[in-house]
């Protein structure tokens, strides 16, 4: 008898290291994506209030790392 084996696309959150099933190109489970999400909502309208602010100024005021601001606006999803 044959079995049928239906391969899952598994990935490890980038930030909290649990695994999740996707069929999206996101690196992050469900739960992390949304607050990353919510953190670059937060960079966005940190940067409306403060239009002059550094890299540096708005990873603190979301509490991120420099990296992750300079990921976002790699992928034209943060404009400073």
């Amino acid at each position: 008898m044959k079995k049928s084996i239906d391969m899952m696309n598994v990935k490890t959150c980038e930030r909290c290291g649990g695994i999740y099933e996707t069929f999206l190109e996101i690196n992050y489970c469900p739960i992390c994506h949304k607050l990353m999400e919510e953190k670059l909502d937060a960079s966005k309208k940190f940067l409306r209030m403060n239009p002059d602010a550094s890299i540096e100024e708005v990873a603190i005021s979301v509490d991120l790392g420099r990296k992750q601001i300079i990921r976002w606006m790699r992928e034209s999803r943060l404009f400073f």
